[in-house]
């Protein structure tokens, strides 16, 4: 382990961005400097802040101040961050007007949240303490109280957010991207980005109104808005809802119209109406729906009719976004991946039966009892698939392949 502590870098005191880190590189702790502009780590950081925010208040730091031994074993590495966690808890008393905090890799979120997330091994994705989920969010201030010591038992922590902080960005490490990952560049200078403008920003990140969600449709709701929105010649999203272990069987499906997020369980009153909306003239999306909706939907005779037009946000993703090798173990071009690079201040919100999910959930729509957020879930789906087709939309048309 290194023995040469490098400080934090910038004026803490009246920083609005404070940039935390895993630990020193060979460079930071030749220089004295957190993410030395011209180490490998240290260049993805300056042009990922480039001209965004306010340079002159941003403060650059470490959960740990000292490099880390060659191959530290866990039981070495808890120590050690054990004994830096106090100081990096000083460092954010004293930065009052600190907005933002850039979680930089692992280390980092397990330090300020205390959730230790694993350093991302690329075939668990599907483990919730995995930070490749959580790269590119943008936690409210509530979402990051409701996350901190959520898993923590034993892993140190700070003892509090600074008083002025409303936004909490997560990012893989630069080192990352180093590492035979060079597609993870740009998402990760996006989320260094992405973390300069809510610096600046007098308020942090706003989310859906509960008042978009009618998690409690009537079929002749979801009749007449849905018919609303082909008359106006408006697309409206879908979604299915399946048990893991039948993907045959539909338990709940969610369109959004014009701006609204209706979310039902599937009986015959509702198959009927979808039969007789998938017939008629008009425009429909969701992402990955050829490979998984549409099929499903097939089951109940729920199918497009020669005048129904079914855009998939998967599909123009995979032109925005061309797939590269290994990318299916990344998820590259699920829902969330695809949303999270378009569509700045959210947090992911997939899987409604994890831990941390109910808590975002709790903590963003506290008005939604816990037994409707499987329901909740799947309005974000289409809200975010929403957004999602009109951000991609507009990339293939400033590309001319639309």
């Amino acid at each position: 382990m290194g023995c040469i502590e490098v400080p934090y870098a910038g004026p803490l005191s009246t920083a609005r961005l404070v940039v935390v880190g895993e630990s020193p590189g060979e460079q930071e702790e030749k220089h004295g400097v957190p993410f030395w502009p011209w180490a490998p780590s240290g260049k993805i950081m300056t042009q990922g802040l480039g001209g965004e925010g306010e340079r002159e208040r941003v403060v650059l730091t470490n959960a740990s101040k000292v490099r880390p031994a060659y191959k530290e074993s866990p039981a070495h590495k808890k120590v050690r961050l054990a004994e830096w966690t106090p100081v990096l808890g000083r460092e954010l008393k004293e930065a009052k007007e600190c907005r933002t905090l850039l979680l930089v890799g692992a280390d980092a979120v397990q330090g300020v949240l205390g959730s230790k997330l694993h350093q991302t091994p690329a075939g668990r994705y599907q483990n919730e303490r995995s930070i490749m989920l959580w790269h590119g969010s943008v936690l409210t201030r509530a979402e990051a109280e409701a996350m901190r010591g959520l898993w923590n038992t034993v892993w140190p922590m700070v003892e509090e957010l600074p008083p002025k902080v409303h936004s909490v960005v997560i990012t893989l490490h630069p080192a990352f991207s180093l590492r035979g990952r060079s597609a993870f560049k740009p998402g990760i200078k996006t989320n260094i980005a992405r973390a300069a403008r809510w610096s600046i920003a007098r308020e942090g990140p706003k989310r859906v109104p509960e008042g978009v969600f009618n998690l409690t449709a009537m079929p002749d709701e979801v009749h007449e808005a849905r018919a609303q929105c082909d008359m106006a010649r408006e697309p409206w999203m879908f979604d299915i809802e399946t048990p893991y272990e039948n993907h045959e069987r539909i338990t709940e499906m969610g369109i959004l119209t014009q701006g609204a997020a209706f979310v039902f369980p599937w009986d015959e009153g509702y198959s009927a109406v979808m039969r007789d909306a998938f017939a008629g003239k008009g425009v429909s999306g969701g992402h990955n729906v050829y490979a998984f909706d549409l099929p499903t939907l097939a089951n109940y005779g729920v199918e497009p009719g020669p005048e129904r037009k079914i855009v998939d946000t998967i599909v123009a993703g995979s032109l925005v976004w061309p797939p590269f090798k290994g990318s299916k173990k990344a998820r590259w071009l699920a829902l969330s991946a695809c949303v999270l690079r378009v569509c700045d201040g959210l947090a992911f919100w997939k899987k409604p039966e994890w831990e941390t999910t109910r808590a975002l959930f709790q903590a963003s729509w506290p008005g939604v009892p816990e037994w409707l957020q499987p329901r909740l879930y799947c309005g974000l789906d289409n809200v975010y698939t929403g957004k999602l087709w009109r951000a991609e939309r507009a990339l293939l048309k400033a590309e001319g392949m639309l």
